[in-house]
């Protein structure tokens, strides 16, 4: 650090359970210097709350239309994944979207989630992510069920 400077507060990235890039080494870089990782795009624009997005229901300039993360086949296997959950979802009594939060609020070097609501049912969802305590088996068994589906946002 330059004398002067002003330290890093926190690095803001894409971090979600189809973006894990951050996972390898930018994470651990940050741990050891005690800068906490701010994630934004959380619920990768809609696919982690557990809902089929039909793009065909979008109006005609949106981006979401042409990004092959929307396509029908790579839904499927979102879709399948979102079951695989199930039982932890049930455990923990949370959506499909709040585990995806809660899966971020626990993992190791995160400082905070970005994310949005819509409604107070979402704001409600939000609040019950950071509540829960997510064990660590079940951040790991979440971790490899969207690892096996072999869906990957390599979007920044």
């Amino acid at each position: 650090r330059k004398s002067g400077s002003v330290p890093i507060a926190a690095d803001h990235e894409k971090y979600n359970l189809l973006h894990r890039k951050p996972e390898r080494g930018n994470i651990q870089y940050l741990r050891t210097r005690g800068i906490p990782l701010l994630a934004y795009s959380p619920l990768a624009q809609g696919l982690l709350t557990g809902k089929r997005i039909n793009t065909e229901d979008l109006p005609e300039d949106d981006w979401r239309r042409r990004r092959s993360l929307f396509a029908d086949e790579i839904q499927d296997k979102i879709q399948d994944a979102s079951r695989k959950i199930k039982e932890i979802r049930v455990r923990y009594e949370i959506t499909d979207a709040g585990l995806a939060l809660a899966f971020l609020l626990h993992a190791e070097g995160v400082g905070g989630v970005i994310c949005g609501m819509r409604n107070p049912d979402q704001l409600r969802e939000n609040i019950r992510a950071a509540s829960i305590a997510l064990q660590q088996t079940d951040q790991a068994e979440i971790a490899n069920i969207w690892m096996e589906t072999g869906v990957r946002d390599n979007q920044h």
